[in-house]
C-alpha cells in the first residue's frame, strides 16, 4: 500500500495596506517534481484582501495528482499591516482676530489609492 505524502505550505508575508486588492497566496512545499498539485482557498482558486487586518482560509488541494499528498495543515493565516500616515498641523498655535473664519493647515502624507481625509 502507498500513502499519501505530507507536504506542507507557507503564507505570503510582509504585506502592507496599500488601497488595492491584494493576492493573499501559500506555496505548497514537499511536492514531487513532475507532479501537477495547486492550492484552493475555500475552495476558491484565489483568494484577496484589501484592508489591513486579518484574514484566513482553509486550504485544499487541486490538480492531477492530488490524491497523491495530504496537508499538514489546512488553515492559512494572512495580516494586511496598517500603512503608515503623517500628519503634519501649521505651526500658528494663536489666531488674532480679523472678521474671517482662521483654520489651522494640515497636510496628510501616505494615503493609498483613492483614500482621502475630511
Amino acid at each position: 500500500m502507498i500513502t499519501p505524502k505530507s507536504i506542507s505550505f507557507a503564507e505570503n508575508t510582509g504585506l502592507t495596506y496599500n488601497g488595492t486588492n491584494q493576492t493573499l497566496f501559500v506555496t505548497l512545499s514537499g511536492v514531487c517534481d513532475g507532479d501537477y498539485v495547486t492550492a484552493l482557498y475555500d475552495g476558491q482558486e484565489s483568494k484577496t484582501g484589501k484592508l489591513a487586518g486579518e484574514y484566513s482560509a482553509t486550504i485544499t488541494l487541486s490538480g492531477n495528482d492530488k490524491a497523491n499528498y495530504t496537508l499538514s495543515k489546512t488553515e492559512a493565516n494572512w495580516t494586511i499591516a496598517k500603512a503608515n500616515l503623517t500628519i503634519t498641523g501649521s505651526t500658528t498655535t494663536t489666531f488674532v482676530y480679523n472678521g474671517k473664519v482662521q483654520n489651522p493647515t494640515v497636510q496628510v502624507e501616505g494615503l493609498k489609492g483613492n483614500d482621502s481625509y475630511q
